[in-house]
């Protein structure tokens, strides 16, 4: 199925754009959990922890969030989209 497909399947049935947003909600909300649940570097403290931890340059931490920032779909720095469906 193309995007195009899906995209006039999620016009035509708000109920399966409600539950492609719900669906899409409860994934955010299972990854923040996860986060919050996970252990901490910092925790358990010793050797063992450090061994454990790669070590990231600045340039390899700049380089991943250049990479989420141009992933994002959101916000690529283009004007909002004039659409007549929102006034």
């Amino acid at each position: 199925m193309s995007v195009v497909e899906v995209g006039v399947v999620l016009v035509a049935c708000p109920i399966a754009f409600m539950a492609l947003r719900l669906l899409g909600a409860s994934y955010v909300i299972w990854l923040g959990w996860s986060c919050i649940r996970s252990p901490s570097r910092q925790e358990g403290g010793g050797a063992a922890a450090t061994e454990t931890a790669p070590v990231r340059g600045s340039m390899a931490l700049w380089l991943q969030s250049f990479g989420v920032g141009i992933g994002n779909p959101i916000d690529h720095g283009m004007p909002p989209r004039n659409d007549r469906r929102s006034r």
